[in-house]
C-alpha cells in the first residue's frame, strides 16, 4: 500500500516513475515502438476502467447514432481532451485532483441538464451549441487524463520520449472511445431490432437518467459532501 518513486538515468535518457499497488511494474528506458504501444494501452484502460469518462461519452452519443453524429461528437471530445492533455504534459501546466474530479463529474450532470432543456424547447438549432459544449467538457476531461498520465511517469521536456507517450496515450483513448462508440451503435441497432424504432429514445432516455444520478452522486462525494 506504498508508493515508490524513481528517477532513471542512462546518459542522456531520463526517466521519473512512480510504483504503486495498482501498476508495480513499469519499463525502463523503452524502445519508441514498445513506448508508443505501452501508453496506448495505457490511454485504452484509463477509458475503459473510468466510469465518468465512460458515462460522459455515452451521454455524449445518446442524442443521435448516424454516422455524421457519431464522427462529430467524438470530434469535439477528442479536439477538447487532446489540447489540455498536451498543454498539462507539454507545457507544464497543472490543475489540482480535487478540482479536476469535482468538474468531471459536474459535466456529466451539465450535459444532461443540457439535453433535457434542448428536448423540451424543441430547439432545431440545439446541435451546434452542444458539440461546442461537448468541447468544453471534453477540455476538463483532458485534464484528468493528464493527471493520471503525468502520475505514472514523466520525461524530459521537449524530448522524443515525452512526445511517443503523449501520442501513445491519445492513441489509447481514441481507440477506446471508438470501441465504445461502435459497441453502443450495434447495441442500439440490436433494440431496435427487437422492440421497434422506439430503442433509440429509450436508449437515450435510459442514459440520461443513468448519467443524471451517477454524476450528482460523484460531483457530491467528490465535494466531500456525502454522508
Amino acid at each position: 500500500q506504498r508508493e515508490l518513486n524513481l528517477t532513471i538515468t542512462r546518459q542522456q535518457d531520463v526517466q521519473w516513475v512512480r510504483f504503486t499497488p495498482e501498476r508495480p511494474e513499469h519499463r525502463v528506458l523503452p524502445s519508441s515502438v514498445t513506448l508508443l504501444a505501452d501508453y496506448a494501452r495505457i490511454g485504452a484502460e484509463h477509458v475503459l476502467q473510468g466510469p465518468d469518462h465512460l458515462l460522459f461519452l455515452l451521454v455524449v452519443l445518446a442524442t443521435g447514432w448516424g454516422w455524421r453524429t457519431l464522427l462529430a461528437a467524438l470530434s469535439c471530445f477528442t479536439a477538447g481532451h487532446a489540447l489540455t492533455l498536451a498543454l498539462c504534459v507539454w507545457a507544464g501546466w497543472s490543475v489540482p485532483a480535487g478540482v479536476v474530479e469535482p468538474a468531471i463529474a459536474a459535466t456529466i450532470v451539465g450535459m444532461v441538464a443540457f439535453d433535457l432543456w434542448s428536448r423540451r424547447q424543441a430547439r432545431a438549432g440545439a446541435t451546434a451549441q452542444r458539440l461546442a459544449l461537448v468541447f468544453l467538457c471534453a477540455l476538463v476531461h483532458g485534464l484528468g487524463f493528464a493527471g493520471a498520465l503525468t502520475g505514472l511517469t514523466r520525461w524530459p521536456a521537449g524530448s522524443t520520449q515525452m512526445a511517443g507517450a503523449l501520442i501513445g496515450f491519445n492513441l489509447g483513448i481514441e481507440a477506446a472511445q471508438i470501441a465504445v462508440a461502435l459497441l453502443a451503435g450495434a447495441t442500439v441497432q440490436v433494440l431496435r431490432a427487437v422492440v421497434g424504432q422506439g430503442a433509440h429514445r429509450w436508449a437515450s432516455n435510459a442514459a440520461s437518467a443513468t448519467a443524471l444520478v451517477a454524476g450528482t452522486w460523484w460531483f457530491l462525494e467528490r465535494l466531500g459532501l456525502q454522508p
